[in-house]
């Protein structure tokens, strides 16, 4: 006779996404970890820092890819990953760069 599974489903939430309106502009964005790490300059929550023309699938790409290795490491929980967006300049706009 075959078992049944036992299943649960989690309290915790695994993985949200939001729209960004980013209007098509190039765009870095930093992945963060729930406690600082140590860096030979000091401590910081900030793990990877990337860029991409792509939006902001690039920037799912780059968590799926790296979801595991983050997750690996002594006390690491959750991150998260953070859009960081600035004005052209007006040399961006002379070079041709929006």
């Amino acid at each position: 006779m075959a078992r049944r599974a036992s299943i649960s489903l989690k309290r915790e939430v695994a993985l949200t996404a939001k729209r960004v309106l980013l209007g098509g502009q190039k765009l870095v964005y930093v992945l963060v970890i729930d406690r600082p790490t140590k860096y030979r300059w000091g401590r910081s929550r900030i793990l990877y820092i990337g860029t991409t023309k792509n939006g902001s699938s690039h920037v799912a790409q780059s968590v799926a890819a790296r979801a595991d290795d983050i997750l690996q490491r002594h006390g690491i929980k959750r991150f998260h990953a953070r859009i960081i967006t600035c004005k052209s300049t007006p040399k961006d706009k002379e070079l041709g760069q929006t």
